[in-house]
Parts: structure tokens; sequence; C-alpha cells
């Protein structure tokens, strides 16, 4: 039985199904995740436009332009630690890292800049990019130990391995993989995990039976964990998503679970996996619940057009322009494009020890606020 051109996948995959069950989150965490054929892991897999999607920072260095400015008033309002970190996780292939860097040390500002990249191969590519300011970065698999700073999460809780439930009329049940006909096919059954059921009873007045929708446990596990690292600092998260209220509105009855492949967007296909990257929107109300309990202050949330425009982009280009009279500032408008990466990414902002509530960069909330307005409920 073939699932996957990688044979360690097929295996694994195989070896669940013949146990017993294979949840979804299970399956997602191979077709990312596997070291060997993983989505993530595999070197045929690329990324921009010539691979299987495009973002921000494939449109030049202002977004990082944008996120260094804010990360000296960061260090600036802390009265400049000596032991500030910058944390980035989920790197990639180093280009958001690359042109923080680069404005930082254009500015002369001091640098401890750790990345966090589950895959190796990827953080390969990242190490090679950086290699100019191998001075100045580090690679890691784990936080510091009670640092201060900034933690930067660019696109990295939407490929966190998640579950996915419906509420039926005989009370919620949770999609796992089968393989029926020799094909991998949905099926429900009991849930897997009890901490489901405590999120459950949070969200319940929102879905409708018959509703499907996700859940994210490992991201609490994540705040967890950098609100026991992190003594005092900002977490800075871009991402896809919404409030509760809008994340289980019924234009996403269907739930927000997606494969991308080349530039295409689809239902999560069962079939050649770990050619699909996996993804599913974040609920920005889960973790700044979740966040509050661990300590952290909500000081900031907005789509990342107003992010940039607040954070001063326009007076970045302006100041880039005069030292650089042909500058390319195209790439603006795919990060600001209203359609698309600027109003779909939102950027939260979390404190803890510190208060951040006047940084610009959040001075100017979405045109939608629903979102902003309901994060709490």
């Amino acid at each position: 039985m073939k699932i996957s051109n990688d044979p360690d996948i097929n295996e694994k995959i195989l070896k669940k199904l013949n146990s017993g069950s294979l949840s979804f989150y299970d399956f997602m965490e191979i077709a990312l995740y596997n070291p060997q054929g993983g989505f993530y892991s595999n070197i045929e897999n690329q990324f921009g436009k010539d691979g299987a999607f495009i973002t921000s920072h494939y449109y030049g260095k202002w977004l990082g332009s944008v996120i260094a400015k804010q990360i000296k008033i960061i260090f600036n309002k802390m009265m400049n630690p000596v032991n500030f970190k910058i944390v980035e996780y989920g790197p990639g292939e180093g280009f958001l890292a690359y042109d923080i860097l680069e404005s930082l040390i254009k500015n002369n500002e001091y640098l401890d800049y750790i990345l966090i990249e589950k895959s190796t191969h990827l953080a390969k590519k990242s190490r090679d990019l950086l290699s100019k300011f191998k001075e100045k970065i580090s690679f890691s698999e784990n936080l510091p130990d009670s640092f201060e700073g900034v933690i930067l999460a660019h696109e990295f809780l939407d490929a966190i391995p998640f579950h996915i439930l419906q509420k039926t009329d005989r009370g919620y049940k949770e999609k796992y993989i089968v393989l029926e006909s020799n094909k991998l096919k949905y099926q429900l059954g009991p849930l897997s995990k009890s901490e489901l059921n405590e999120h459950i009873k949070e969200i319940d007045k929102y879905i409708e039976v018959g509703q499907t929708f996700e859940i994210a446990l490992d991201t609490k596990v994540w705040l967890e964990l950098i609100s026991k690292k992190l003594k005092k600092g900002a977490v800075l998260i871009f991402d896809y998503g919404f409030s509760n209220q809008v994340i289980f509105d019924k234009t996403r009855f269907h739930g927000t679970a997606r494969s991308f492949r080349k530039h295409m967007v689809s239902e999560v296909s069962l079939e050649n996996v770990g050619k699909s990257d996996i993804t599913a929107d974040v609920n920005f109300s889960f973790i700044v619940k979740n966040a509050e309990k661990l300590g952290f202050t909500l000081n900031g949330f907005t789509d990342q057009s107003h992010f940039c425009i607040g954070g001063g982009i326009t007076d970045l280009i302006e100041k880039e322009s005069k030292s650089e009279p042909n500058i390319n500032d195209k790439g603006v408008m795919g990060i600001l494009d209203p359609t698309g990466l600027g109003s779909g990414i939102k950027v939260m902002l979390l404190t803890k020890g510190i208060d951040l509530k006047d940084l610009q960069a959040f001075s100017m909330k979405p045109d939608d606020r629903t979102s902003f307005n309901t994060l709490k409920n």
C-alpha cells in the first residue's frame, strides 16, 4: 500500500493505522515534520514564487525593517538590558531574520538573535543565508533560561499540528484517518484527549450541530513554555486567524483546515502525503485566554497592513529613497494588500513585565473591528 512516495512516511502511517487509530493531529505531525519526507524536511519543497506558497518576507525587506524598528523601541523601553535576546520561532529559510538583522546592524544595535527551527533542511538554508551575521546569531532547539527580550512567531502557529472535531447530535466527535479500499478517508470517533473537552466547554456556545472546527492544543503548550523562559519582554505573533466569534462563524462552518501546493489552496489532501503544506487559521481568543492565565498582557492587536503603516513603513521607504534613489519598493503592496496578506495576517503583541500599550505599530486598528472587540469573548 503506497500512501506516500517516501518509504519512511509510508511505514509510519501504516503502523499507526494497523495499531487502531490515526488522529488528524498524528497525521499532520508525520506529514509536515517527519525527518524523512515530511513537507518541511523535504529538499524538493521550495517556497516563494516558485514554491508551495509565498508570504510577507518574499516581498522584500519592508516587514523586517518595520519589525526591527519595534524591537529597537522595546529594547530602549526595557532600558537596554545586557541579556536582551531576539528569538524567532520557525524562521524557515531565514529571510525575515536577514531583514531584521540587516536593519538593526545598520543602526549599530546590540544583537543576540536565536533561531529555533525544527527542520534540519530549513535550518541549513537559513544558516547559509545568514552567514554574514554568524557572530550575532545562533541556532537552538530550545529557549534560553530566564532571558529578557522579544519572541517572534511569524506564521509559526498556523502550522502547529491540530485536532479536527465535529459537533454531532450525539455530542462532539473527533476526525480520524482510516484506510478504506486502499485509500485514506476520514472517520469520526471519540475524543483522543481529555484537554479537548476543557476547550469545548469554552466555545460550545459558538458551535452548531454539524459544524467542523480545529483545536490546536499545542499552542497552549507553546505559551506555557515561553512563559517559563521569558523573564521580561514581548511576544510578537503574525498569523492568519480570528477571534472565537469570527472563526466559528457560519461562513467557516466546515472549518479552516487547508492544504497549499504550488500556490494552490485546497481541502487537506490525504494523497501524496508530505508534498503539501497543511494549515488552519489561528484562534487568537484561545491565545489571549491562555496567555493571560500565564501572566502575559495583551498590549496590541491589529492586521499586518495597519501594523506596518502604524509602525512607520512610509518613513522607512522615504528614508531609504534618499540614500538609494533607485530602491525597489514594489514589494510594499504585497505586504499591505487589503485583499491578501495585509488584512489576512493579524498581529498580536503580548507583554510580560513591561507596558507597551503605546507602541505605534498598534495604534491603527483593522477596519473589521469585530475580531478586535470580541477577542476576549
